[in-house]
């Protein structure tokens, strides 16, 4: 049933779409250029009049084509690859949301080793300077992930896989060095750890990928 819906929707939607263009076309001083236009998937699409101002129809079936032409194209095209991967998005996903756990844990565990425990106050806040660091390469981090995997893009992958090192050398520090560690902290950064490293595999897995296509 969806399918019919969806098979009739595009059939209406080519139909409009159709006229609309051959009512553009009919204009008197030449609205398409030899050569010229938008390609989606090697078609050619309809190229703005000159004087726009003076058609307002055609204005708006320039907006509209650019809006529907690649999703039209696309739905009608068997040859077009998708390069990002969904896996590495999930994870990236659900490591955002844990880090943020993470965080609020480590700051109540400071509070909690500041009060109880002889925590020297230089250590303390150095500590403290360490984690919100943290935080800010970790959202970058993330960020720069999402985007060069969802847009397919090499540089913003790369930049990911860069800031991954000094968030990696942060949770070991937080795992290992720091003045005083709890059991929980052993916990809580070895799962960072492990998301660090999946992740990892498949920035690197998306790079060869998208060097590829």
């Amino acid at each position: 049933m969806n399918e019919h819906v969806e098979k009739e929707n595009l059939a209406r939607m080519q139909y409009t779409y159709s006229a609309a263009r051959k009512r553009c076309s009919a204009e008197p001083d030449g609205s398409r250029e030899a050569g010229g236009g938008r390609r989606f998937h090697g078609k050619q699409t309809w190229r703005p009049p000159e004087k726009m101002k003076l058609y307002p129809f055609c204005v708006y079936i320039y907006v509209t084509d650019m809006y529907w032409a690649p999703r039209y194209y696309s739905a009608s095209s068997s040859t077009v690859r998708q390069l990002s991967s969904v896996p590495l998005q999930v994870l990236l996903t659900l490591n955002g949301w844990y880090f943020g756990g993470f965080f609020i844990a480590e700051l109540l565990m400071f509070v909690y080793k500041g009060v109880l425990l002889p925590y020297p106050p230089g250590n303390l806040v150095l500590d403290l300077m360490l984690l919100f660091l943290f935080l800010g390469l970790e959202i970058l981090r993330i960020f720069y992930g999402s985007k060069g995997n969802l847009c397919e893009q090499t540089l913003a992958t790369v930049l990911s896989v860069g800031i991954l090192v000094p968030c990696a050398v942060l949770s070991v520090y937080f795992l290992l060095l720091q003045t005083f560690v709890l059991r929980l902290e052993v916990i809580v950064n070895a799962l960072l750890l492990c998301f660090y490293g999946f992740e990892l595999l498949l920035c690197l897995t998306g790079l060869i990928a998208f060097s590829r296509g």
